[in-house]
């Protein structure tokens, strides 16, 4: 029997998914293969670690592999399906395409979402900057990737998990506890719709996928379809809703526990912190953890604040006039 032969795009391809990750790994970062999901234009998940904070700074990438880059003025294109594109404007991550010189080892990237396809075409073009090599240190794609984590930031979310954690076990409490023929209470009905955006944007923050989790929408079609009126869910249809996003919010708890043991104590997480010691009952309930931060004596950070403070006619009281009372 002739074993089956790999085409040598394949090889080149599987290829430059190495080399990424070895680039992307000496970054320190992580970087997960997702072979499963090529049909999806994913080919790998990374992880952007800090020592020092919880980030939860997930995105996804594709990688186009290739013996010979050929770079017209420092620039140069690949083609990806529309169908693909669409599919990365609807992620929850940022998506990133890299462009690997197989033979040179080097690789480059882009950000797909930056170029549109044209109305009717089958393929959108990718364009690389010569400029934007990745490389082991801090480089364009740092800087691109913290100015969009800035923008959309992780830490609020992970600040309101103990608020949400309290949501969901008052609501878990409820389940096939009411009339299944009554409606929920206008609060508990605000509460669900709170609470299901915060897991599904917890759970993407953690890097979890949320495929299997129907939409909030889903669940108030079921249940005006069962009962003929779609203003709030009625309680049966709500008891099956917190059945199933249970599991799914506990094991974003889990997977943010096990962050956390491997994070360095520090005022940014301090709260989370301290709410999972309340948890597992290592702390007396009245005995709250402080982390001092070098802010706090920071001239740099206060004036910045102050001075955004004084442009809105906001400001009320001066650090600066505290240091100098003290």
């Amino acid at each position: 029997m002739v074993p089956p032969k790999h085409k040598e795009t394949s090889i080149t391809g599987g290829l430059g998914v190495t080399i990424i990750q070895e680039t992307l790994e000496r970054k320190g970062w992580v970087f997960r293969r997702q072979d499963g999901n090529t049909d999806f234009g994913i080919d790998g998940e990374i992880e952007i670690t800090d020592k020092n904070y919880v980030t939860g700074h997930v995105c996804k990438c594709q990688v186009k592999g290739t013996k010979d880059i050929d770079w017209q003025n420092d620039s140069a294109s690949v083609q990806v399906r529309v169908s693909t594109h669409n599919l990365w404007a609807r992620s929850n991550f940022p998506v990133i395409v890299f462009l690997v010189d197989t033979e040179k080892r080097e690789a480059y990237w882009s950000s797909p979402l930056v170029f549109a396809p044209r109305e009717g075409a089958a393929t959108v073009s990718i364009k690389f900057d010569k400029n934007n090599l990745v490389t082991p240190g801090e480089d364009s794609l740092d800087a691109f990737l913290s100015s969009w984590f800035s923008s959309f930031s992780n830490e609020n979310i992970l600040r309101e998990v103990p608020y949400f954690y309290r949501i969901y076990q008052d609501l878990n409490q409820r389940v096939d506890w009411g009339d299944p023929w009554c409606q929920i209470s206008d609060e508990d009905d605000a509460n669900v719709r709170l609470f299901y955006k915060h897991l599904l944007q917890l759970r993407s923050s953690l890097g979890l996928l949320n495929q299997d989790i129907p939409s909030l929408e889903s669940w108030y079609v079921r249940s005006a379809a069962m009962w003929d009126d779609d203003f709030l869910l009625f309680h049966a249809v709500f008891s099956e809703l917190i059945k199933i996003i249970g599991p799914k919010y506990d094991e974003a708890i889990t997977e943010l526990k096990k962050k956390l043991e491997k994070v360095k104590e520090n005022f940014e997480n301090q709260e989370i912190i301290n709410f999972f010691l309340e948890l597992t009952d290592e702390k007396p309930s009245n005995v709250t953890y402080v982390y001092r931060d070098e802010r706090f004596q920071s001239e740099n950070f206060h004036r910045n604040m102050e001075n955004k403070l004084r442009e809105a006619g906001a400001l009320r009281f001066s650090w600066f006039d505290k240091k100098k009372n003290a």
